[in-house]
């Protein structure tokens, strides 16, 4: 007789996936903590290098590729203060080496961006999709940030 039931087996078989989540999730924490803390050759190694990211509600925002996505993200919020927040992920596996998932999102922005100041608090949601590539790293592989509501202050 077997120690492990048929359904405690099934959670074994499950500790790879919960691998995957715990570090697709960490690895998020790094791209709000780098944001915040103008990691910017740190950030960097957070995309793949064909990387798509979306931004806004207009089907033109978006911009591709590691090197574009830094820059544009920097261009937004340097100088200045952010701060990111993310909960309640959804991440699902969906092959051996791809995931995607789903992030609650609150930000605190007042910087100077390209069209003038920007000082706000946002709250919406990424939807991403993530590889794991040859050294074993998981990597955003496409972003899409979307917005539920911005507060501004009227001061």
């Amino acid at each position: 007789m077997s120690p492990v039931g048929d359904e405690d087996q099934q959670a074994f078989t499950d500790l790879p996936a919960l691998w995957d989540i715990e570090h697709i999730k960490q690895l998020k924490a790094r791209y709000w903590r780098y944001i915040d803390q103008r990691e910017w050759t740190l950030f960097r190694d957070i995309f793949t290098p064909d990387c798509y990211f979306k931004y806004g509600p207009r089907e033109d925002h978006f911009v591709i590729g590691t090197d574009a996505i830094v820059a544009f993200i920097r261009s937004w919020i340097d100088p200045g203060t952010t701060v990111h927040h993310g909960h309640a992920p959804e991440i699902t596996i969906t092959g051996r080496r791809t995931a995607k998932g789903i992030w609650a999102l609150y930000d605190h922005v007042d910087a100077q961006a390209p069209r003038g100041r920007a000082k706000f608090e946002g709250y919406g949601h990424y939807y991403e999709e993530y590889e794991k590539g040859h050294d074993e790293k998981w990597r955003i592989s496409s972003s899409r940030l979307t917005r539920l509501r911005v507060d501004q202050p009227t001061t």
